[in-house]
């Protein structure tokens, strides 16, 4: 099923890996080792298809445990996730939801020869606890790890420290979801972002996502400040959005561009998919 996916070469030592269903995984190489970030919806091949493109041992850090991010594990021996993402892992472990997942981004169809058999059984995975402050020396090439929840509460990212390309997987982008119980209430992911924004000044020339476009623009965690202030506020659009039997609200106008990928209309390019119960900590 390696061929389910497709890479592209972002830099020296870096690729990007695109799944069927639209997730960006990010394969970085040092001298001695090499580090893969995410496995997406957890599809038999990925393993083989990542030791086509590196020799080196690969260790894989898990940004958070979502059904489109984590699902994979299974095929790898050394896979780090925050632990406090471990339920979230189990409660979207189910082949028919990932099913259910791959057909919605695909507007309906799983890909050509892709069927049930396909998918990798909910699988207890004993997952290496992933906490701030972790390096990981692939020889040549750092990554260090930072904590950002919000999206889930064990969301992290990672700073390829060398290449000054901050990968944020789904802690913070364009259509960043907000809704139900495993994330924080829009009050307190702001915090979240603003300390994020002052730890990392500094760092990065460049923000990586884990959805359709790899690359976002230098102003995301301002917007997404902003966005998160009319919330509060109550200056938003609302559109109503649902999401794999889930209820919520889109904060800002949005448009599919030609590309399949959400973007503001306001020329913006930060939002919150967010459920009205869940803006303050009462």
């Amino acid at each position: 099923m390696s061929d389910l996916f497709h890479a592209e070469k972002v830099q020296e030592g870096l690729a990007a890996i695109y799944s069927p269903s639209g997730e960006i995984m990010y394969l970085i190489e040092g001298n001695d080792r090499a580090i893969l970030v995410d496995t997406t919806v957890g599809l038999y091949g990925l393993r083989a298809y990542v030791e086509e493109l590196t020799d080196k041992p690969v260790t894989v850090l898990l940004t958070h445990g979502h059904i489109d991010h984590a699902m994979g594990a299974p095929e790898f021996e050394e896979v780090y996730m925050n632990l406090a993402d471990q339920e979230v892992y189990r409660s979207m472990w189910k082949v028919e939801d990932r099913i259910d997942y791959v057909k919605g981004a695909l507007r309906g169809e799983l890909p050509a020869g892709l069927s049930e058999a396909g998918f990798i059984p909910p699988t207890e995975y004993p997952f290496r606890d992933l906490q701030e402050g972790a390096v990981f020396d692939l020889g040549g090439i750092h990554v260090d790890v930072y904590s950002f929840p919000g999206h889930t509460h064990g969301s992290m990212i990672f700073l390829l420290r060398e290449m000054r390309i901050l990968i944020v997987g789904d802690a913070c982008n364009s259509f960043t979801f907000l809704f139900d119980n495993n994330s924080l209430f829009v009050e307190d992911y702001q915090k979240e972002v603003l300390r994020v924004q002052k730890m990392m000044q500094g760092k990065y020339d460049h923000i990586f996502l884990s959805h359709v476009t790899m690359e976002i623009g230098l102003e995301l965690f301002d917007h997404i400040i902003q966005v998160c202030d009319d919330i509060m506020k109550g200056k938003t659009a609302d559109i109503p959005f649902e999401f794999m039997g889930t209820q919520a609200f889109i904060a800002k106008g949005m448009k599919l561009n030609a590309d399949g990928f959400f973007e503001r209309t306001d020329g913006s390019y930060g939002n919150i998919v967010y459920s009205k119960d869940r803006v303050f900590r009462l």
